[in-house]
């Protein structure tokens, strides 16, 4: 992994800075486990017990070669890695799409023609996007409106809804006397909706 991403850097290709921070952060974490606690051995211990042929002796003694597999060659390796990752977030930019490579462009509309079902460009479909967009917050804006719900943008409104519609101790007598309510209220409506 690490051969590769210093043969992509040296052709100027590396990942935004956004997705860098969020895999050294992920990559640190792992790391930060004890051997003990890490997953690659937490896991195999607990395989060890469906073979019955394996002794409880065996199975203690090759989880602790596996801590030290762990301490000594992947925690090592995975620290090299963080530390290539470091050095190329100092270069990088939080630009993420194919567009800034060479020749990205036309490799993103070939691929977006080969996996999908559409002869519309990428263009065309963020077009798309942003009018389906605007149709369903305006239906939203209606709904919301027919609510008494009138005041700041659809996700204030949507945000301030949910506030308003919690339960604050769902699993007291009055929250529960509370949502029975709402649920009776709700399949009263139901008919209503259908028309």
């Amino acid at each position: 992994g690490i051969e590769e991403a210093r043969r992509l850097e040296a052709k100027k290709i590396i990942p935004p800075r956004f997705i860098l921070a969020a895999t050294i952060k992920q990559m640190q974490a792992f790391v930060g486990l004890s051997p003990a606690e890490n997953p690659f051995v937490t896991v195999f211990a607990e395989r060890m017990t469906a073979a019955a042929s394996i002794t409880e002796t065996k199975r203690a003694q090759l989880r602790v070669e596996a801590e030290k597999v762990v301490a000594n060659q992947v925690y090592p390796a995975w620290k090299k890695a963080i530390a290539l990752l470091e050095a190329q977030r100092a270069h990088a930019t939080d630009d993420a799409g194919l567009w800034r490579f060479k020749g990205g462009a036309e490799v993103y509309a070939y691929f977006l023609a080969r996996f999908t079902t559409t002869k519309l460009t990428a263009n065309e479909i963020h077009e798309l996007g942003l009018t389906e967009v605007n149709r369903i917050e305006r239906e939203m804006d209606g709904l919301l409106r027919s609510l008494g719900r009138a005041k700041g943008s659809v996700k204030d409104r949507i945000e301030k809804l949910k506030l308003d519609t919690q339960y604050p101790n769902p699993t007291s007598e009055e929250a529960r006397a509370q949502i029975m309510r709402d649920v009776e209220a709700i399949l009263r409506d139901i008919p209503r909706l259908r028309t």
